[in-house]
């Protein structure tokens, strides 16, 4: 219950410092021969489910 937010930029159930960059994640995968690039796909929707977490 001692969480703070500051959730002006962003809704406060995201975390963007949390997420790794896709493009240098990509390129490592690559160059470590553990992965090829097929398609790249754009999202159109997003949807977020109201339920408690389950962890």
């Amino acid at each position: 219950m001692d969480i703070l937010t500051n959730c002006r930029k962003y809704p406060r159930d995201e975390a963007p410092a949390a997420y790794k960059d896709f493009e240098e994640v990509l390129r490592s995968v690559k160059l470590a021969g553990l992965a090829t690039e097929v398609a790249r796909l754009k999202a159109r929707f997003v949807i977020k489910d109201g339920d408690e977490a389950d962890d």
